[in-house]
């Protein structure tokens, strides 16, 4: 290799870094959006009201546990279609009583002895749930969900397979993480 040939190696590699960077910021979102142009296509949709089950993972959240399950069946869906799935995660308060106090035919509840985690949570609320579609929602969030019978126009077409929402936390005086996820 000649000392010419050595010395045009650092510029090569600035050269090949800035482009990697360039690519990141900008190449990469224009080639997402020039795909989404091109693949863009008419969803199918129907008014349908297909079996729903909302499935809640709690761990000690008796505070703001009613106005979730209230909040969830606020809704404008038809009670014979609509369940409330609540799994207490080992709680040590009275999240239990709160379920207990709902309506059973609407709103279930599943304990679990100790805690277990989130994931476990959900899952065993999914296993118990008996809709078609499975929403998830927090105990602590009190976020209106929003129709359920908006969410169903797009399930008329077979080719949708999930739909997802926005999840925006508040905070209060025992929560401070929360301002976290709004910067993410």
């Amino acid at each position: 290799m000649s000392p010419s040939h050595i010395e045009m190696i650092p510029q090569v590699l600035l050269c090949g870094s800035l482009l990697v960077v360039l690519y990141a910021y900008a190449g990469y979102p224009l080639v997402f959006w020039e795909w989404s142009l091109s693949q863009r296509r008419t969803v199918l949709r129907a008014s349908i009201t297909p079996p729903v089950s909302i499935v809640i993972a709690a761990w000690n959240e008796a505070p703001r546990l009613a106005a979730r399950i209230e909040n969830c069946l606020k809704q404008e869906y038809p009670f014979d279609r609509l369940e409330v799935v609540v799994v207490s995660d080992g709680s040590s308060d009275n999240t239990e009583s709160v379920v207990r106090g709902c309506d059973p035919c609407v709103v279930r509840l599943v304990t679990l002895a100790a805690r277990q985690g989130k994931v476990v949570a959900l899952n065993e609320g999914v296993a118990r749930a008996t809709g078609d579609f499975i929403v998830f929602a927090d105990a602590g969030s009190s976020s209106v969900l929003r129709p359920l019978p908006a969410w169903w126009r797009i399930f008329a077409d077979p080719s949708v397979g999930a739909l997802s929402g926005e999840l925006i936390l508040e905070s209060d005086q025992e929560n401070t993480g929360a301002e976290g996820v709004g910067m993410y």
